[in-house]
């Protein structure tokens, strides 16, 4: 099982699978709002610690960064929607293979099988750094 508590007959089942994904949005979506609202604080305090030489500004990138981790997955949550309702979840965007079900058991967001994922990290990820998108390989 995975973070989204989804099983391997539960990707059997496009519907079961549905609405558990659909149950990720609402605690993604208050995620994301409760840091809008913390970035707003911190911004206004970022202004006055950036005028007294103090370090309030990574604490704000971070929270930016976080923000912008939130809206990726719950963009990711919403892919993965589509998908199945093109009946194409589980199928790789990138060569049209199947993903295995062991992978979309410890990531059902992939939309890449592991060979592509490989690939894609290569070309897109800074050489010798963790993947830009997170270990689970969105």
């Amino acid at each position: 099982m995975n973070i989204f508590g989804i099983t391997l007959d539960d990707l059997q089942d496009p519907r079961i699978l549905k609405v558990k994904l659909y149950g990720q949005l609402p605690s993604v979506q208050g995620q994301i709002g409760e840091l809008r609202a913390k970035l707003r604080q911190d911004e206004i305090i970022t202004i006055l610690f950036e005028k007294n030489g103090s370090l309030g500004f990574p604490t704000a990138c971070l929270l930016f960064r976080t923000n912008g981790q939130g809206r990726r997955k719950e963009s990711l949550i919403h892919s993965a929607l589509k998908r199945l309702d093109d009946k194409t979840f589980g199928i790789c965007t990138d060569c049209d293979s199947l993903i295995p079900n062991n992978r979309l058991l410890v990531n059902p967001l992939a939309r890449r099988c592991t060979g592509c994922q490989d690939k894609f990290e290569r070309i897109f990820t800074p050489s010798g750094k963790t993947p830009i998108l997170d270990h689970n390989h969105l």
